[in-house]
């Protein structure tokens, strides 16, 4: 891991939570697939339980409650459920512990 594959691999997962999977074709992206965030959606109104459920699937539940209290402070302050959560697997796939394996 270097800062060129650490900021390529933050870019890539911020497109993918915000447009999906997409395909070059003819110099205009083709989309090739979204996100289901239904469920994370559902419990968004909670953001506790958001971000419970983001730190078990996304960084095994290695969160720091430092980053932990960070999320929660720029989730809680959006009210729209679906903003919510793309906010918080924006900032997940900027965490320390989504890009160390383990």
């Amino acid at each position: 891991l270097n800062d060129v594959y650490a900021v390529k691999g933050l870019n890539a997962m911020i497109e993918l939570v915000k447009i999906g999977l997409t395909h070059q074709l003819a110099n205009r992206p083709t989309p090739q697939g979204t996100l289901n965030t239904w469920y994370e959606n559902s419990i968004a109104g909670n953001v506790d339980d958001l971000i419970d459920h983001l730190d078990l699937v996304l960084t095994a539940g290695r969160l720091s409650d430092a980053n932990r209290e960070i999320i929660k402070n720029a989730v809680e302050m959006i009210p729209e459920h679906n903003y919510r959560v793309t906010r918080a697997l924006t900032l997940f796939a900027a965490s320390p512990e989504f890009s160390v394996i383990k």
